[in-house]
């Protein structure tokens, strides 16, 4: 759809990502988005199969943005940073609310 998205999402355990990217390529190749779930919500969704985990994330951001084609993904891959030994973590942030006040 030559969309560019840039998505927040607050909904709670329906809508454990909070963030989605679009990381497509410059020339409009390869097109694709990035995920951010945080902590809590990412340990409630260890236990369940990549499957699941694809379709609980493609069902909030259908429900998120109103696009039924985010519940059929092309292709869907997921790294689970906190199960690295040596990291433990990624490389976002969420702030509490007041932080910068």
């Amino acid at each position: 759809k030559g969309l560019r998205l840039t998505i927040y999402i607050e909904g709670g355990d329906e809508h454990p990502m909070y963030l989605a990217m679009d990381d497509t390529k410059p020339d409009g190749s390869y097109p694709a988005l990035i995920g951010f779930i945080p902590a809590d919500h990412c340990r409630s969704l260890l236990d369940l199969t990549p499957e699941q985990r694809k379709e609980i994330l493609a069902r909030s951001l259908a429900q998120a943005t109103g696009l039924n084609e985010f519940l059929h993904p092309v292709h869907y891959e997921e790294k689970i940073w906190m199960t690295e030994q040596y990291i433990g973590g990624c490389y976002s942030a969420i702030y509490p609310p007041g932080f910068f006040t």
